[in-house]
């Protein structure tokens, strides 16, 4: 944390250690999930599955043209596990 020399104008390195009231980013983490939001999905037949993606992918587009981008980012995650699932389908 950078604080002022006021004798000097100068920027310096302070130690001072972030309190509960000093902002800090938001950092997400890393989802080690692979389970789509519904459990249901992986009891879902190829078929089944390719259609619930197809729904989620048109739910994903509908919220980024009301432009909610976070309920859109969460339906393309969803759509991302969805996919995943059915390449595991495949093997």
């Amino acid at each position: 944390m950078f604080a002022t020399n006021e004798a000097s104008g100068e920027a310096v390195l302070s130690s001072e250690k972030f309190t509960s009231s000093t902002p800090r980013p938001y950092v997400e983490q890393e989802s080690t999930s692979t389970m789509a939001a519904d459990p249901i999905v992986q009891y879902m037949s190829r078929k089944q599955l390719e259609k619930s993606i197809e729904r989620t992918k048109k739910l994903m587009q509908e919220a980024a043209k009301k432009l909610d981008f976070i309920e859109a980012a969460q339906y393309r995650d969803e759509v991302l596990k969805m996919e995943e699932l059915l390449k595991e389908k495949d093997e």
